[in-house]
């Protein structure tokens, strides 16, 4: 039954509009947003991390959604918390928005390209801390 609402809520979430900002953008120095970057964390290993990105993976290695996740999120931030999420290309991102969305949270941004458009600017990442 969990496994059936999880994915009609993904359908719902899916069929939103998502406020964008390309990454290479994204003034990760000044910005009043929040950071959290969804990946897993061998993909935090791979590449490293922003600095004072907030790491909540969306996605655990086998593929299924983390359980905590939405739990996670509401610990650390009010529904109106100004939030960018990222991820390694954009696709998580932008349903891990829409579902935030779905749940109230009101100041979401998607960083479209995720991780694989980082690397291409000149951002100083800093190694993955377990």
């Amino acid at each position: 039954m969990k496994k059936i609402l999880l994915g009609l809520s993904l359908f719902v979430c899916l069929n939103a509009e998502v406020i964008t900002q390309n990454i290479k953008e994204f003034d990760f120095t000044n910005s009043d947003y929040a950071v959290i970057d969804v990946r897993m964390p061998s993909e935090y290993a791979a590449t490293g991390v922003v600095n004072k990105a907030k790491l909540i993976t969306f996605l655990n290695e086998n593929g299924s959604i983390n359980p905590d996740f939405l739990n996670e999120i509401s610990k650390n931030y009010s529904k109106d918390s100004k939030i960018a999420i990222m991820c390694r290309s954009g696709k998580r991102s932008v349903m891990v928005t829409k579902m935030l969305e779905q749940n109230g949270f009101t100041n979401i941004i998607n960083l479209d390209g995720g991780m694989n458009e980082l690397l291409k600017t000149d951002i100083k990442l800093v190694p993955y801390q377990n």
